[in-house]
């Protein structure tokens, strides 16, 4: 691995070539001093989001989450931030 990638940089380079279907984004919960970056991963077998990645502004990885019934990472970041 480069030794220069964020942990960010390289979960994502190895979901893009394992072609696992993912999506991105960046967003903030609202007690959040940063504006974090967030990887969700999608089950195979549904169209429902398994886990969450939260990576710190510099790329760090700062959480995993489990998600349970989520159909996109928006829904999954509202639900969470309530």
């Amino acid at each position: 691995m480069d030794q220069n990638k964020s942990d960010y940089e390289i979960y994502l380079s190895l979901l893009q070539n394992a072609n696992i279907k993912h999506v991105t984004t960046k967003g903030d919960f609202p007690e959040s001093l940063y504006d974090n970056l967030y990887i969700a991963t999608y089950a195979s077998y549904s169209d429902s989001i398994i886990t969450v990645h939260q990576f710190k502004e510099s790329g760090k990885l700062c959480d995993i989450y489990i998600a349970d019934a989520c159909k996109t990472l928006e829904e999954f970041l509202n639900y969470t931030s309530e």
